[in-house]
């Protein structure tokens, strides 16, 4: 219909111009009518209109917001015709959203497809060329009356009351299907429908069911063949109820999918982290003579404080002073016990002279314990959604 062009203004300023090729009246009317969709749709997935006029040919043209990037269309074939679910799901959510901002106002895009769907280079999404698109009465100039029997669209992402040129049944569930069909696209890499010319294309698509993602993608997620197989029947009664309802499906789809490979994530995450370190056990007489010596200090401890107690009363000071004092108070350490502790206490264990001596039955339970170590989860290998993930096509720079 058109032909776009980046042009700069006298002041500096970048923009788009969209001049169109045909010179029938409903055409032009069409076109027009295009420039006032953003005045009416405030949205920032919809590419604004910045002006609009006839160049001294004749030409009507259109001045829009020059975007720097590239349609979905051709970042699929940059990738073998194929996107990742998670991308395909974050990029039909804005698109989505858009379409629910449009339809409030009455308006039905009745184009949607990858090449009209365009990401930026810094990540944005936009929705492209409203140029057959519906709008109601006093938007814009007069809408031209649809003829009867005129199908208008790209025929493999018609829905079906739209390849039967049934314009009364054209809604917002038939943006619903165009949007279920450019997923079928973007994910299998295929179309939803396989014949060979346009009559039997557009045959097929009012009488056949749609296929089911799941016979092109056996392997993907029951939520997302759900998803868009619901977008694509043929019955308008059987589809998503508004752009609004498939749109909060998709985050929860969405949601579901980020959580399913979060333990993959982390799995693999753990699979870089060095092992746990594994501590020396200490020999079985090392053990033994720790033993001895704690033992024997915690006996020279209560005896001499047993004597301290015995000769002196405790000091009114406050508690934390008095241990303080009573620590500065003991006599020498080499002060041999009293009698009385000997009594209550018994005398202490001479000190070890032979290793082999077979100790306690719980000491050797406690030396011989091995320590625990964390143990590394298992290594597992991420779907291929995860991993496609990682390859964010939206950061790139054309």
């Amino acid at each position: 219909m058109a032909a776009v062009y980046a042009a700069t203004h006298r002041n500096g300023s970048r923009g788009a111009v969209k001049m169109l090729h045909s010179s029938e009246a409903d055409e032009i009317i069409r076109f027009s009518r295009e420039g006032y969709i953003a005045n009416h749709v405030d949205h920032p997935a919809i590419v604004r209109a910045l002006d609009d006029d006839v160049a001294e040919d004749g030409t009507p043209f259109l001045v829009m917001e020059l975007l720097d990037g590239k349609s979905l269309d051709a970042l699929a074939s940059e990738q073998g015709g194929q996107l990742s679910v998670m991308e395909v799901l974050r990029v039909m959510r804005e698109v989505l959203d858009a379409l629910v901002a449009a339809h409030s106002h009455g308006i039905v895009h009745r184009d949607i497809k990858p090449e009209n769907i365009f990401v930026t280079v810094d990540g944005r999404v936009k929705v492209l060329d409203f140029g057959i698109a519906h709008l109601p009465q006093g938007t814009g100039p007069c809408s031209p009356k649809t003829q009867s029997g005129l199908v208008m669209g790209t025929p493999n992402f018609m829905s079906p009351e739209q390849a039967r040129a049934r314009w009364e049944l054209v809604g917002p569930a038939s943006d619903v299907w165009a949007v279920g069909a450019t997923m079928f696209r973007l994910l299998s890499g295929q179309f939803v429908h396989l014949e060979e010319t346009l009559p039997e294309l557009l045959a097929a698509t009012f009488t056949n069911p749609a296929r089911s993602l799941r016979e092109v993608m056996p392997n993907a997620a029951q939520h997302v063949i759900g998803l868009v197989d619901r977008a694509l029947e043929l019955s308008i009664a059987d589809r998503w109820a508004s752009a609004e309802e498939m749109h909060q499906a998709l985050l929860e789809v969405e949601a579901a999918l980020a959580k399913s490979t979060r333990p993959a994530a982390l799995a693999s995450l753990a699979s870089t982290l060095p092992p746990p370190r594994k501590w020396p056990l200490p020999s079985r007489g090392a053990v033994l003579g720790a033993l001895d010596l704690s033992s024997g200090v915690v006996m020279l401890v209560l005896s001499a404080h047993c004597w301290a107690a015995s000769i002196s009363p405790p000091s009114p000071m406050a508690a934390g002073a008095s241990v303080e004092v009573a620590a500065l108070t003991v006599p020498d350490p080499a002060l041999s016990l009293t009698e009385e502790a000997v009594a209550q206490m018994g005398p202490p264990a001479p000190p070890e002279s032979n290793a082999e001596q077979t100790p306690l039955p719980a000491v050797s339970a406690v030396a011989h314990r091995a320590p625990k170590s964390i143990s590394t989860p298992p290594s597992t290998s991420t779907s291929h959604e995860h991993e496609n993930t990682r390859r964010n096509i939206y950061d790139r720079r054309y």
